[in-house]
């Protein structure tokens, strides 16, 4: 049984031998997403997407690193009785 919905080069292995149908519908699943993600990567605003996450997150990474410096200075503050 073939399925039409597939690409004829994805049902056999260039050889002649078959690609199990699995394996057939995974492939053709990757190649809709990848080429889904090279068109949206073409998009006039997403590298201004891309960067306003990137300010974002480096504003949580200076956010948290802000709140590991109080907290190492309120914890030098108690004895250490663990030691």
């Amino acid at each position: 049984m073939e399925h039409e919905e597939l690409a004829a080069s994805l049902r056999s292995d260039g050889e002649g031998g078959h690609i199990p149908h699995q394996l057939q519908v995974f492939l053709e699943s990757v190649k809709r997403q990848y080429l889904e993600f090279t068109r949206t990567m073409g998009e006039p605003g997403f590298k201004t997407r891309v960067e306003a996450d990137i300010a974002a997150e480096r504003q949580k990474r200076g956010d948290l690193q802000k709140r590991e410096r109080q907290l190492k200075a309120q914890a030098s503050g108690f004895p250490n009785i663990f030691f």
